[in-house]
């Protein structure tokens, strides 16, 4: 991608300055952020293909439409990276429908967003596990 958006994700804070590098800046985690993860965002973006090289860094995020292409979700469990693009209103990943259901195309992207959703519950997980590894290290 190379047109500038909009860009926001949740990721362990000990994973701040590499997002950083990025032009990510931490923001004020509201409701929706999970405890202990962190929010950050970038106002104009043109590279969150660069996160695609963060081995063993899990977060999710989302960003905006641009001149060239629609909002997309993006996630990682440390291990694999996932793209989807999402619905304009919501967070919902978007299956492109083509007239003749039984096209492959079709069932490519059922599997693309399968593979995303997937990821997801993976970062989710392996998120959560820095999260609790980390406070029993810092608690015990």
């Amino acid at each position: 991608m190379s047109d500038r958006c909009y860009a926001e994700l949740v990721c362990a804070p000990w994973h701040e300055k590499k997002f950083e590098q990025e032009g990510f800046i931490r923001q004020v985690s509201g409701d929706d952020t999970p405890k202990g993860l962190i929010l950050m965002t970038v106002e104009e973006t043109n590279g969150i293909d660069n996160l695609e090289q963060l081995r063993g860094v899990p977060y999710y995020g989302k960003h905006g439409p641009s001149l060239s292409y629609g909002p997309g979700l993006f996630v990682s469990d440390g291990k694999q990276s996932v793209h989807q693009w999402r619905l304009y209103e919501g967070d919902s990943p978007a299956i492109s429908v083509p007239a003749f259901l039984l096209d492959s195309s079709f069932r490519q992207a059922l599997d693309d967003v399968e593979l995303y959703w997937k990821t997801l519950r993976s970062a989710e997980k392996a998120l959560a596990k820095l999260v609790i590894t980390k406070r029993k290290t810092h608690n015990g």
